[in-house]
């Protein structure tokens, strides 16, 4: 019930080495550059930074975010702008994306690639991101609201609400 009742909780999945994930986080509704500053970023790393059946999911703006597996070994924090490209955002340690079933006053959010599909995958985090995102010195960082690892296994209560849309 506090799920769908007034003030409307949205959902949200931590980033970093505790699950596993780096987001590359493109911003590009509501006249936001994202999407030419990604070509341009494609264009620059000189390969496809993403790649066929990766995890993804649309921002309640319509922008992207693109799920990579955390480099062990090497560290990488949340990034605004990262590397210079405007709108494009990187989440590591300590950082947070939004997802699927959650609603903002600019939309909704939504899985394309949901990480439980058959053939899902979630590919090494690229070289040429790792340099955009720079040392963990350097970037924001949020204080975890939870320290328990996600397990890739969603809770009953969250399972029984997938693709649920009571929010107006």
């Amino acid at each position: 019930h506090w799920w769908t009742a007034p003030p409307y909780m949205n959902s949200g999945v931590r980033t970093g080495p505790e699950s596993g994930i780096v987001v590359l986080d493109i911003d590009s509704g509501g006249g936001k550059q994202g999407a030419a500053s990604f070509q341009q970023m494609q264009s620059d790393a000189g390969s496809p930074l993403v790649v066929p059946n990766q995890v993804c999911a649309q921002s309640g703006s319509g922008g992207y975010h693109y799920f990579f597996a955390w480099p062990e070994g090497t560290e990488v924090g949340n990034k605004g702008n990262a590397g210079g490209y405007v709108n494009l955002d990187i989440k590591g340690r300590n950082g947070y994306i939004i997802v699927d079933p959650s609603v903002n006053s600019a939309g909704s959010y939504k899985w394309l690639t949901p990480p439980w599909q058959a053939g899902a995958v979630l590919p090494p985090l690229p070289g040429f991101l790792i340099q955009c995102a720079g040392s963990g010195k350097n970037s924001v960082a949020v204080t975890p609201l939870s320290t328990t690892p996600f397990t890739g296994v969603l809770p009953a209560r969250v399972e029984k609400l997938r693709g649920h849309r009571s929010i107006a």
